[in-house]
């Protein structure tokens, strides 16, 4: 049987046989049907015989070795939504994750798991290793904040200076659902976008070194939220993943 290579979806394909890294290549697709039964006979066991085509994202990860570069690439006949879990294994142990659309993959995405408010303090948000352009930072309220004064700011933290990247915004009664993003022009506050409203997208970018992004609240609510960065690379080995 042979295939198109030239369509989008199989050219992305059949350049993410080499991977994005120096690691190996995984897929994840479906049970059965016509993509599972393609990429079956495409991607049989690689030359160490390590299988190279999962029913899930959790059995592939359980085949990466971590800071070995590997990628995992996702069929788009999987439609089962990745796990918390699975983000924060992918992101520690430098595993890229990426969807078979026919993109480049130039741009990555980098989740945390639903994290609970501190205690008028600071929590790390992410992990940013050497040079990053940062695109979007966008959070998802998934459990509704305690009706209570708090302001809520992002910064990011490198050698030791903190750099505001937005200004407070009192997040009292913020409903489940509802998303925090920012503009990138630092002196403007953090945003609360409610559920099934569009999120603007931000007018500009900035460049992160390695450090951290944080997160500082000003009281004790309870909530929780999930938090995604977007971003692209700029050097060799550049990263961001949850902290």
């Amino acid at each position: 049987m042979s295939y198109n290579l030239n369509s989008n979806y199989w050219r992305l394909v059949a350049q993410a046989n080499t991977g994005k890294g120096l690691g190996k290549t995984f897929y994840v697709t479906a049970v059965t049907g016509t993509t599972a039964d393609m990429l079956q006979d495409l991607f049989t066991p690689d030359f160490d015989w390590v299988t190279r085509v999962y029913s899930t994202i959790t059995l592939a990860l359980a085949a990466t070795v971590a800071d070995r570069g590997d990628t995992i690439v996702i069929a788009p006949d999987y439609t089962t939504a990745i796990t918390d879990a699975e983000l924060t294994t992918a992101g520690t142990n430098w595993v890229e994750i990426v969807y078979a659309s026919g993109t480049d993959g130039w741009t990555q995405i980098a989740v945390t798991e639903s994290k609970a408010l501190p205690a008028t303090t600071t929590w790390d948000l992410f992990n940013v290793v050497w040079l990053v352009e940062i695109t979007s930072i966008i959070g998802v309220v998934t459990t509704v904040i305690e009706t209570q004064a708090c302001n809520l700011k992002l910064s990011t933290v490198s050698n030791s200076a903190t750099t505001d990247i937005c200004a407070d915004l009192d997040i009292s009664a913020d409903a489940a659902q509802s998303r925090f993003s920012i503009t990138w022009t630092f002196a403007n506050a953090l945003i609360n976008t409610a559920k099934w409203v569009p999120v603007a997208i931000q007018a500009t970018s900035i460049v992160a070194q390695e450090g951290t992004i944080i997160a500082t609240t000003s009281a004790t609510n309870t909530w929780e939220v999930r938090w995604q960065v977007q971003y692209r690379p700029l050097t060799a080995w550049a990263r961001i993943y949850a902290a």
